[in-house]
């Protein structure tokens, strides 16, 4: 808006001393917020209607859609738990298992000392 404004100023600036092209600007630039601002608005407004509508239309079935992806949410939520505890006890019996491995081998490695410092001994 504001460069149609000064181009429309540029024709009577020789009888103005050029002060038309700033004026036609401010004007052209105006007519143009106000016609976006209208245009805006009015798009906006008729744009957030028919959404309302429709939502307003459909909402059994979204009502019934929302219930459907939490029961799933429940559900999936459910089964990570029971894998987590599975893997949580899987992982318990696998530390024990190498808990008593380790208790082995420190206890024969242990007795290999003990013979070891007794025949050191008899020497």
């Amino acid at each position: 808006g504001g460069v149609a404004g000064a181009a429309l100023g540029v024709v009577p600036a020789f009888l103005t001393f050029g002060l038309s092209i700033p004026i036609g600007g401010a004007i052209g630039s105006w007519c143009g917020a106000l016609a976006g601002g209208a245009a805006g608005g009015t798009v906006g407004f008729v744009g957030a209607g028919a959404v309302g509508y429709s939502t307003y239309n459909n909402r059994k079935g979204i009502a019934s859609e929302a219930a459907r992806c939490s029961q799933r949410a429940a559900h999936l939520y459910g089964t990570a738990l029971e894998q987590a505890h599975g893997y949580a006890a899987a992982g318990r019996e696998r530390a024990a298992a190498a808990a008593a491995t380790a208790k082995v081998y420190a206890s024969a490695g242990g007795e290999r000392a003990a013979a070891a410092a007794a025949a050191a001994k008899s020497r």
